[in-house]
């Protein structure tokens, strides 16, 4: 019986080991620079959030620049097409417009562009050549491996889809290896605007810049468990989406 106990636990254990080995295999979290572009307008979220003033939104031979944080988990798009033929051509560091990552439909869902939003039943992109390919030609600051997408329904007519909506979720990282304050978080105040911003120092303080000055290593108001600094809500909250404990 003893020997049986032992064999289990040592099963147990390389499972385990096994686990972790995969887990720190996986790439650190980083911050990326999101590049994309839409014919012939396009809206942009992550997270369900929406990233505003995108200066070329409905001037699609230029493309759009966005940070996409390092614990983000969807980026998601919406596209209008009107002219003769529709399409989404966006890259990062990590990922790009292709059909193994990107879903596409011409139904609005709610929550669609919400990370905890199922999208299981959606077909995948359509893809309609590389960044280049005619009639678009070559979009500056997005890579040449990604692809056009759209929904099948992509031939002018009254059949095409004009109106799209696409969405993507971000490649696995390990959230641990981010440093535990994340990269929003700021040591000095010289062209930072006056507020409250993550602190280098740790998760349960924040830093102030006021005028230039910064005040750092203030603490959360006190409590059971610690709060924590959350850098998009700018405030303590329980759990933060932004400073991480691993």
């Amino acid at each position: 019986m003893k020997s049986i106990l032992l064999l289990g636990i040592s099963a147990c254990l390389q499972v385990y080991a096994h686990a972790l080995l995969q887990l720190s295999a996986l790439p650190a979290c980083t911050d990326q620079e999101l590049a994309i572009t839409g014919d012939n307008e396009l809206e942009l979220y992550v997270d369900g959030l929406r990233v505003k003033n995108l200066v070329h939104y409905n001037n699609w031979p230029e493309a759009d620049k966005a940070k996409v944080g390092a614990l983000a988990q969807v980026i998601a798009v919406r596209a209008k097409d009107s002219g003769v033929v529709g399409g989404i051509i966006g890259s990062t560091g990590n990922i790009q417009t292709d059909v193994a990552s990107w879903k596409c439909t011409s139904k609005r869902y709610a929550g669609w562009k919400d990370v905890n939003f199922d999208d299981s039943a959606w077909p995948a992109a359509v893809a309609y050549g590389q960044n280049g390919v005619a009639p678009w030609g070559q979009i500056t600051g997005i890579s040449t491996s990604a692809y056009w997408i759209w929904t099948s329904k992509n031939v002018f007519g009254p059949s095409s889809d004009k109106i799209v909506y696409c969405r993507a979720r971000l490649p696995a990282c390990d959230r641990c290896a981010i440093i535990g304050t994340g990269s929003s978080c700021i040591t000095s105040c010289t062209n930072v605007a006056d507020g409250d911003y993550q602190s280098c120092k740790g998760c349960n303080v924040y830093a102030t810049c006021s005028n230039g000055i910064l005040y750092d290593q203030r603490p959360c108001a006190p409590s059971d468990p610690p709060l924590v600094w959350d850098d998009k809500l700018k405030r303590c909250e329980r759990n933060s989406t932004t400073c991480l404990k691993c």
